[in-house]
């Protein structure tokens, strides 16, 4: 029941078992909550808000060595009109993604304006980690007026599964960027007569 705000950030850094819950971030400058090289890690039923500053702002981030079996799970974010994603996984700069994390009945909605590229709601690895084996899995989420760029949900890492998602009235679409093994089924994408450029899923 705790309102992160002004300048400052929540950091979880080379910890396990460690629970964040009932929060709300509206922290502007930084980014609201970095699991840095560790595991074990459940984000659940938080707020992120985070104020536009018209610069490039990650909402929440995760790298680091050791990063491992984390869970992010019931909750809000949005609306995001700065550039960077909302989620981003980074990478422990030895080329190696995050592994057996789960992405899980989150509501992401109204990210926009539109750009060419950077403003992705999910972003699951980076060109340079392409390779690397996640084994991570985005499910049972919805994602709704993401409207942010091509790639709503884009994945640059190898072995995940993207599943059971719904994409609802969103420009842009689920995208495999780069890596091998991805797994995409199940997933709901919903114009309702108003989106007319859905993207569907794009390899």
């Amino acid at each position: 029941q705790a309102i992160i705000s002004g300048g400052a950030s929540l950091q979880i850094v080379n910890s396990s078992n460690v629970v964040i819950e009932g929060l709300k971030f509206t922290n502007l400058g930084n980014t609201g909550l970095l699991l840095d090289g560790s595991n074990n890690v459940r984000v659940t039923r938080n707020q992120f808000a985070l104020q536009a500053t018209g610069s490039t702002l990650i909402w929440l981030q995760v790298s680091g060595v050791n990063s491992h079996h984390n869970r992010i799970d019931h909750n809000d974010f949005g609306p995001k009109s700065d550039t960077d994603p909302l989620i981003a996984y980074q990478g422990d700069n030895n080329g190696n993604i995050s592994q057996y994390d789960v992405i899980e009945y989150n509501y992401f909605h109204d990210v926009g304006p539109w750009v060419a590229n950077g403003k992705e709601t999910i972003r699951l690895g980076l060109s340079g980690i392409s390779l690397s084996n996640g084994y991570n899995t985005i499910q049972y989420n919805l994602f709704e007026n993401c409207d942010g760029e091509p790639e709503i949900v884009s994945v640059k890492s190898s072995n995940n599964t993207v599943r059971y998602n719904t994409f609802k009235t969103s420009k842009g679409g689920l995208t495999s960027r780069h890596g091998h093994n991805n797994s995409f089924y199940g997933n709901y994408f919903l114009g309702d007569g108003v989106e007319s450029e859905q993207a569907g899923i794009r390899i």
